[in-house]
Formats: structure tokens, C-alpha cells, sequence
């Protein structure tokens, strides 16, 4: 099963890219990977409301992510990102 993740919003907070949306499938953890234009980028952090996660597995959970060294510009609402 594949870890997928559908983008609704993206942020960026104190230098770093926080994307909002929905786990479509699979489950997503702090410190792994996905793929942005040819480039990975690790989950710094995992965030529902004010609660940090370590992981969330929960589908059609609306969670933010925390990626570090991502613009705005590399990403967009509607977008999917899958994890590894």
C-alpha cells in the first residue's frame, strides 16, 4: 500500500514549508521521505490541530506536515505526494 497524501494548502511559517492536507492512504511518520521534483525531503514534523504526532495512519485525516528546504513555489494545493 502506497502512502499517499493529498496537498490542500501550503504555508510557510519561520522558514519552513508547512503543507496542509489529507492522508489518502498508508501512514506517514516523522523523518520519512518524499520526492519533490527529483529532490527528497524528510517529514520534520506531523501536526493535527495543536497536538504533534510522531505518525498519523488514520485515513481521511486532515494533518499539516512540516518540511524543511521546501519552497512555496515547489509545491501546490491539489497536489499528491507519496512517502517511503
Amino acid at each position: 500500500m502506497e502512502n499517499i497524501f493529498k496537498i490542500q494548502d501550503v504555508f510557510n511559517i519561520g522558514g519552513k514549508t508547512v503543507i496542509s492536507g489529507t492522508l489518502l492512504s498508508g501512514i506517514i511518520k516523522v523523518q520519512m521521505k518524499t520526492n519533490i521534483n527529483g529532490k527528497s525531503y524528510p517529514v520534520v514534523a506531523i501536526e493535527r490541530g495543536i497536538k504533534s504526532l510522531d505518525y498519523c495512519d488514520e485515513v481521511n485525516s486532515q494533518i499539516n506536515l512540516v518540511l524543511d528546504n521546501v519552497s512555496k513555489e515547489e509545491v501546490q494545493s491539489y497536489d499528491t505526494l507519496i512517502f517511503e
